[in-house]
């Protein structure tokens, strides 16, 4: 696994769009007809795919990072200075060739945008509580498991020492007891300077079983990102936090749960 934004590319942003439309449009009565068309779109993608885990993926490809793709649009297209032409925009971008999905999407984000007004409508996706993990389940892409139980058996890292721009191999054994669902491995790292970083990692359901996961850390400075905005890898000694959840940690819908913690550390030298 590696370390920093694990991302699932998916193809097929106007799945995504339309999912985005359904999260932001809670309050008014077009849900459940995007609701509808989500489930059936989805249905008819994931039969064109392999197990169950591979459908998962899909279903998180499509929800992966949607918001931000919406965003871009409002904030960075230039013309999209009302509500009409920035749906106009989404719409022709992410459905072009789909003279029907184009018309729907344009019309379901111009309905959402008018009705919240467009500072409002852009607040709204920006703070939208996207959890994929659960959507999916919701979906049926994703398995779920209540009584599901698991728990981390050691941490260790290699080296436990080196220069600043090493590699760290930091390496999580657990234990899975009982049938698990869509789940998350997290990682948190106190930094010398107390730039926060961190990341996450899917796990898919597991079987009874011993298994491991190695997060690689490359502790290169990024020397394209200006001083404070970037973690500078200063020489000192850093702790860690390990999270194994069952569905995203620290989620608050349905399907989630803290299996177990752990904690690591590692030093860079002078």
């Amino acid at each position: 696994t590696t370390f920093f934004k694990k991302t699932y590319r998916s193809k097929m942003r106007r799945v995504a769009l339309v999912v985005c439309f359904l999260l932001a449009f809670q309050s008014i009565n077009s849900n459940l007809v995007i609701d509808n068309m989500v489930r059936e779109i989805y249905k008819s993608q994931a039969k064109t795919v392999g197990d169950d885990k591979t459908k998962c993926g899909l279903c998180l490809n499509i929800l992966d990072n949607v918001i931000q793709n919406i965003l871009n649009i409002f904030l960075n297209a230039g013309v999209a200075t009302t509500c009409q032409a920035g749906c106009a925009l989404v719409a022709e971008k992410f459905f072009n060739g789909s003279e029907t999905m184009e018309q729907l999407v344009d019309m379901a984000c111009t309905m959402g945008c008018l009705y919240f007004g467009i500072e409002e409508f852009v607040k709204i996706l920006d703070d939208i509580d996207i959890d994929p993990i659960y959507y999916c389940q919701e979906l049926g892409g994703c398995k779920y498991n209540d009584y599901g139980k698991a728990h981390i058996d050691g941490v260790s890292t290699t080296p436990l020492k080196g220069a600043q721009g090493t590699t760290f191999d930091i390496t999580v054994a657990y234990t899975v007891v009982n049938d698990t669902g869509t789940g998350d491995i997290v990682i948190d790292i106190n930094t010398v300077d107390h730039f926060p970083v961190g990341d996450q990692f899917i796990l898919y359901d597991q079987a009874p079983g011993k298994y491991r996961v190695v997060i690689k850390l490359d502790t290169t400075p990024n020397q394209d990102c200006p001083d404070p905005d970037c973690e500078r890898w200063l020489p000192g000694l850093y702790k860690f936090q390990i999270a194994l959840c069952d569905g995203q940690c620290n989620g608050k819908h349905p399907h989630h749960k803290l299996y177990d913690t752990a904690t690591g550390n590692f030093t860079i030298t002078g």
